[in-house]
């Protein structure tokens, strides 16, 4: 008995030896990949989990805040229609603030009208950027203008794209070594000029399956005082 148990703590050790030896080994290799490989095995990732998420459907929570004051939420039910475009259902629009009298009345209708201007073309940018196009970075590529900073050895790099959708704009991509996904996305860019800087923030989480999805996008327009933060729950295969 004394011999069978000493013969399975010992394969027990061997078999960890071997595990750690092949998780070192699987790191050592994600970190020798060049440029290119990186670049193509990240593409290759967002490409599959945008493919799979066209079977899900899913609910989009927007809130809009001006001056740290909470000035709008809304939900909505979304999915893919057959071109691969997302349709979306509100199911929650935001409520209709009590309208003041007088000139603070004027004014306060006034500031709301231009929030929700500004609204609809930063959903726009949002768009441009999430999820990230596989052309731009293929640009930049091209063009000299991406690096590669490693975060944690064999684990996280960032991939660094500067002028990525408009002059002067960066890009930073996290990217989880072991699979090749995205970890997070951060964006500095801007509104019709450069004085209208905005900063993005995207949070990614993965499916069951594997899928890589933005959780939350955030966009800080601190010229303008606006923060928008675009929640993404409940995914669930369409249909059902």
């Amino acid at each position: 008995m004394k011999t069978n148990r000493n013969i399975g703590k010992g394969a027990a050790l061997l078999t960890g030896a071997l595990l750690l030896l092949t998780l070192s080994w699987g790191a050592a290799l994600a970190e020798d990949l060049t440029q290119e490989e990186r670049i193509a095995a990240l593409k290759q990732s967002m490409a599959a989990s945008q493919e799979a998420l066209k079977a899900y459907q899913w609910t989009e929570s927007t809130t809009v805040s001006y001056e740290g004051e909470e000035k709008s939420h809304s939900t909505a039910k979304c999915s893919y229609d057959a071109d691969g475009k997302v349709v979306k259902e509100v199911t929650s629009a935001p409520q209709e603030h009590k309208k003041k009298r007088g000139l603070r009345g004027r004014k306060a209708e006034s500031k709301q009208k231009e929030i929700k201007e500004y609204m609809g073309r930063a959903k726009e940018l949002i768009a441009t950027y999430v999820p990230p196009n596989p052309e731009n970075i293929q640009k930049c590529k091209d063009a000299g203008k991406i690096s590669i900073e490693m975060v944690e050895p064999g684990k996280t790099v960032v991939l660094r794209l500067k002028d990525y959708q408009l002059p002067g704009d960066s890009v930073g991509i996290k990217m989880d070594l072991a699979t090749n996904t995205m970890k997070g996305y951060e964006v500095d860019s801007y509104l019709d000029s450069p004085e209208g800087a905005v900063v993005m923030k995207v949070s990614y989480e993965k499916l069951e399956d594997g899928t890589v999805y933005p959780s939350v996008i955030s966009l800080d327009a601190a010229a303008e005082s606006i923060l928008v933060e675009i929640s993404n729950t409940d995914y669930r295969h369409a249909g059902n």
